[in-house]
């Protein structure tokens, strides 16, 4: 007899053939779920009589003893048998991932929280919370998947060990120690845009959105087309057509089509494309053929109508074509101050004016093709001017390249020069005030079968010569403004001869005055003052070098060493072993400095603002301190300054 009871219900089954004869007979059952437990099979019958053993089942084909003859009717039990035959054939499942060892929970899909907690991370468990009747909430239908949720309430890791789980349903129990990482996909659509979709929500998807290409008629016909649709058990379907027809471009109707297409395309331009048409002033003749176009009557395809279209459109750009282009940061040279900009005397100072801005350039090179097929290549130049200090009534030149353009002429602006300095090419604006932060543009179009370099095209600001009236040009300049008996002394054309009334030297009392109390100052110091530094005081000093050839090998080598970056305690040590005395190598090392201030103090303070932004820039792009030297020496600009900028001293 078997302890417990014969196993009852039904999870999976199969109808084995109802025969009288003796024989193989065999039916399948496919699980999509794991099986485990003592009693699986259960042979049933509904028609048979008595205790005829209809089916003889063996669960185990190694053993002789595992055979049982189940009864008709009358009994609910088995009856052992002593020898048997195995009629059951199991093939091993087949699952994507297996769990073995550690695993990222996290990684998991969860489900329905069967395990709804593991308490505390670190305990032992010895009963884990579970959903009563679980076939009823987890499996609706007859197979069946039952998903385990972990959930930690702090952070940390799971560890499982000696993991069981225990069902029953139906009064079968269930035991497993075999766990398989699920991966799961909903094919619901739960929510659209953040809004819950409720049951049986109606939703309609234009199929604009899945960007679907139909097939590509022949001319003057139709394709059909069949689309269909399914989702979550659901299907729709709908046929299309696709039909076209083209207008030949030698017809008036097609020359018009044509043509409208591309202005169209090229009216709604933006970004450079735009700036560029309207430099060139194509704009304006795109509009106007645009409306020109919807006058000319295309009904009949007659001669006429294709002339009048051809001779409207070929001179009118049909495709802009953009390709390279550069961008940067203009840097103004001392070289760049060339005296068409400003006189030699003014030319440091304009130079250094340059840092109240900054300048951003850039050079894009693009081909212009017309509807008769010829093509043209051109520069965009465009220069964004940020004022990085206030200014006022200041001209803004523009130097241009003979490379770029030969002459003023060949260029197109945004906006027209006020003055053209130079015909080779240099322009000029006025420009009255310039605020802090402010930002003016200078953009302009060049014919240019070549890449334009950004070197090649230079902004520079000078203080204006008027209050926005440009300096005069030519032979008879300022020839009207000279008035003689204006107070007023004008260079070239007035002098003391010619205009003794305004360009008589008068008495300089100021210089004069200062002349005096110098010379106050310095009768005071020779004559009466004895202290120390006095004259009297330094006539008497005795050197301590017997000769000035002394004095000149030690300050050499002071002068050397430290060319070495040798330290100043270093180096009068030296000197000392050499057998110099302390009282000599202190007065060489004081002549020195005294030198050195003595320099500085005739050298006029500089502006090193501009080695700095330009060090700052060049290291930002990888160049090495050594080139950067290198670069500002070149430029003129004093090694001294160029290597405490750098830190190289």
């Amino acid at each position: 007899d078997q302890d417990p009871p014969m196993p009852s219900g039904t999870i999976l089954s199969c109808d084995l053939p109802e025969s009288s004869d003796f024989g193989w007979y065999s039916c399948e059952i496919n699980a999509e779920f794991g099986l485990n437990g003592e009693y699986l099979v259960c042979i049933y019958s509904t028609n048979g009589t008595g205790t005829d053993n209809l089916y003889e089942i063996n669960t185990e084909s190694g053993e002789t003893s595992t055979g049982f003859s189940c009864p008709v009717v009358d009994a609910d039990e088995c009856t052992s048998l002593g020898t048997g035959n195995p009629f059951i054939k199991i093939k091993q499942a087949e699952y994507s991932k297996k769990l073995r060892g550690a695993i990222d929970f996290s990684a998991w899909s969860t489900g329905i929280e069967y395990i709804e907690d593991l308490g505390a991370v670190g305990s032992t468990l010895a009963e884990l919370n579970v959903i009563a009747n679980p076939v009823s909430t987890v499996c609706p239908g007859a197979e069946c998947i039952v998903e385990l949720k972990f959930i930690a309430n702090n952070s940390g890791e799971f560890t499982l060990s000696d993991v069981v789980i225990q069902s029953s349903i139906a009064g079968v129990g269930k035991t497993s120690r075999v766990f398989y990482d699920l991966e799961s996909a909903s094919e619901l659509i739960a929510s659209v845009g953040g809004v819950p979709i409720p049951a049986n929500a109606t939703i309609e998807i234009p199929l604009s959105i899945f960007n679907l290409t139909a097939p590509k008629p022949a001319l003057s016909s139709t394709n059909q087309g069949y689309i269909e649709v399914t989702f979550n058990g659901k299907e729709a379907n709908a046929s299309f057509s696709v039909g076209g027809v083209a207008l030949s471009p030698s017809t008036a109707a097609g020359m018009a089509a044509e043509t409208r297409t591309a202005l169209n395309a090229l009216s709604s331009a933006t970004g450079d494309t735009r700036l560029a048409l309207k430099i060139l002033g194509k704009d304006g003749d795109i509009t106007a053929a645009l409306s020109e176009l919807g006058n000319i009557s295309t009904d009949s395809d007659t001669q006429a109508a294709r002339d009048r279209i051809k001779a409207l459109r070929d001179n009118l750009p049909k495709e802009v074509m953009f390709g390279s282009s550069i961008r940067d940061f203009q840097l103004i040279e001392p070289g760049d101050i060339t005296p068409d900009i400003a006189p030699e005397s003014e030319k440091e100072s304009v130079y250094f004016m340059q840092e109240k801005a900054q300048v951003k350039v850039s050079a894009s090179s693009f081909t212009i093709k017309n509807f008769a097929g010829a093509t043209a290549r051109y520069a965009l130049i465009k220069k964004e001017i940020t004022a990085k200090s206030p200014m006022a009534k200041v001209d803004i030149y523009e130097v241009i390249d003979k490379s770029v353009a030969d002459a003023s002429s060949d260029i197109m602006f945004e906006q027209a020069p006020d003055s053209v300095v130079k015909a080779d090419p240099i322009v000029k604006w006025f420009q009255p005030e310039l605020s802090t932060g402010a930002k003016i543009e200078k953009n302009y179009v060049v014919r240019s079968e070549f890449d334009v370099g950004i070197d090649k095209v230079k902004t520079i600001i000078v203080p204006s010569s008027e209050e926005g009236i440009p300096a005069c040009e030519g032979e008879d300049c300022g020839a009207e403004e000279a008035s003689c008996g204006d107070k007023i002394c004008t260079s070239i054309l007035e002098d003391s001869v010619t205009c003794p009334e305004d360009c008589t030297s008068k008495t300089p009392w100021g210089t004069i005055i200062a002349i005096i109390i110098v010379a106050l100052l310095l009768f005071v110091y020779v004559g009466f003052y004895r202290g120390k530094y006095s004259l009297w005081h330094m006539l008497k000093r005795k050197k301590p070098f017997a000769a000035p050839a002394e004095l000149e090998s030690v300050k050499d080598f002071i002068r050397s060493s430290r060319e070495k970056k040798m330290d100043d305690s270093v180096i009068k040590t030296k000197l000392l072993e050499k057998g110099w005395k302390d009282s000599q190598v202190k007065f060489a090392f004081g002549e020195m400095d005294w030198e050195k201030k003595v320099k500085a103090a005739e050298k006029p303070a500089q502006d090193t603002s501009p080695v700095k932004e330009y060090i700052q820039t060049a290291l930002s792009r990888g160049l090495s301190k050594e080139k950067i030297l290198t670069n500002l020496t070149e430029k003129g600009w004093d090694r001294e300054i160029v290597e405490r900028e750098l830190k190289l001293k």
